[in-house]
């Protein structure tokens, strides 16, 4: 991998998105939530809630006009989360 090889906006977006994910289900580890009996669904609400804010936020229309799929790269994000915090 090429260490100075400038990201992609894809490639950018989809980082920033996957850091969201993992930031909303860290807040909630820290907060000692996910270690409660109802941990998973409360991982799954951290993760669900990020996705409904990124699915409203402005970067979508922003991506529209650079041409970026948006609503595919947050698809996959969430379904990446979803895998990586409820299946392990």
């Amino acid at each position: 991998m090429d260490l100075f090889r400038k990201q992609s906006r894809e490639e950018a977006l989809r980082s920033k998105i996957r850091q969201g994910f993992e930031d909303s289900v860290m807040d909630v580890i820290r907060e000692g939530a996910a270690d409660s009996p109802m941990g998973g669904l409360i991982v799954k609400t951290a993760i669900a809630n990020f996705y409904q804010r990124m699915k409203s936020s402005e970067l979508k229309d922003i991506c529209l006009k650079t041409g970026v799929n948006f609503q595919d790269i947050l698809d996959e994000e969430y379904q990446n989360a979803l895998r990586k915090y409820l299946e392990e």
